[in-house]
């Protein structure tokens, strides 16, 4: 990974929004990872540390709020920039 850029989580449900945040990152040159569920996320922040996670908030089963949280709580690898999209109500 060349220097300054950043690995990556992008999660959401909605093929068409996941697929184009990942194309902008990796076209900045960024190490980009999605995933389709908060459950995916989880498995895969289970085996990497991300130096980003991305994540549409309303999801089925796990929420992008609840893999934030996870993640935040359990992460061992420093502080977890996040950010989180979503429409509210």
């Amino acid at each position: 990974m060349a220097k300054g850029k950043a690995s990556i989580l992008v999660v959401d449900d909605e093929a068409a929004m996941r697929l184009l945040v990942t194309s902008v990152l990796r076209d900045e040159g960024h190490d980009v990872t999605s995933a389709a569920s908060g459950e995916e996320a989880l498995q895969l922040v289970a085996k990497r540390h991300y130096h980003l996670i991305i994540t549409d908030l309303k999801m089925p089963g796990i929420s992008g709020l609840e893999v934030l949280e996870t993640v935040r709580r359990d992460d061992r690898g420093g502080p977890l920039p996040a950010e989180a999209a979503g429409q509210p109500g």
